[in-house]
């Protein structure tokens, strides 16, 4: 698997973010996928467990970071637009890993960068990650809940961290039509509405048409 993460082999797609009430166009999503000669694309419910089994998820959250952010750095139209790049609280427990998103964070300014944290099934150190995720935002770097609800309980010191975004888990959205507690939930929790309803992901070198086209 170490030998598949490079720049050569990583692809990545931007999903839009709409602001609903304005329709206009506020940021995008980094999405990534690996692309291997003879077998196309390779989605991240394949690679990211064979990822962190190989202690690799500090090495590959960079390589992302950095074909976002170099995107954002050479297309100055998209820099009007917040970029988020997704993590693992895994990540977190890194000092190097978030010094790394710090500095390149202040090599670029300009770029306003959302850290999307994946919630975590292990039991993992949380006043690292507190300590972590404080750190990042005192140096201007917005911290965003994904995949909110789907294992909350396992975090339970979340109330804690001063998000400025959170994803509502799309196991909550499916059936909010004849699931009440569902609804009540969603309800409850909303922060941003988001989707495919605007446009599936985007790959990369396409993003700056996209926006062209959708604003026109």
């Amino acid at each position: 698997m170490g030998a598949l993460l490079n720049q050569d082999n990583l692809i990545l797609c931007y999903q839009p973010k709409v602001d609903i009430s304005s329709q206009s166009i506020v940021g995008f999503e980094a999405l990534s996928r690996l692309c291997i000669q003879g077998d196309g694309f390779i989605y991240p419910d394949r690679f990211i467990p064979l990822i962190n089994e190989a202690g690799l998820n500090c090495q590959f959250s960079q390589l992302v970071l950095d074909q976002a952010m170099t995107q954002w750095e050479l297309c100055p139209n998209l820099q009007q637009f917040s970029l988020s790049v997704n993590i693992s609280a895994a990540d977190l427990l890194s000092e190097t890993f978030i010094n790394y998103v710090i500095k390149k964070k202040n090599e670029q300014p300009k770029i306003r960068l959302i850290l999307e944290l994946t919630e975590s099934q292990q039991t993992i150190d949380q006043d690292q990650v507190l300590r972590s995720i404080a750190k990042l935002i005192i140096n201007d770097i917005t911290i965003s809940l994904d995949d909110f609800g789907k294992s909350y309980s396992t975090f339970d010191r979340l109330d804690n961290i001063p998000f400025d975004e959170i994803k509502i888990d799309k196991d909550f959205i499916s059936d909010l039509d004849i699931n009440a507690k569902h609804l009540a939930i969603v309800e409850s929790t909303i922060a941003l509405a988001q989707g495919y309803y605007f446009s599936p992901p985007i790959e990369g070198r396409y993003v700056t048409a996209w926006v062209d086209s959708y604003n026109q």
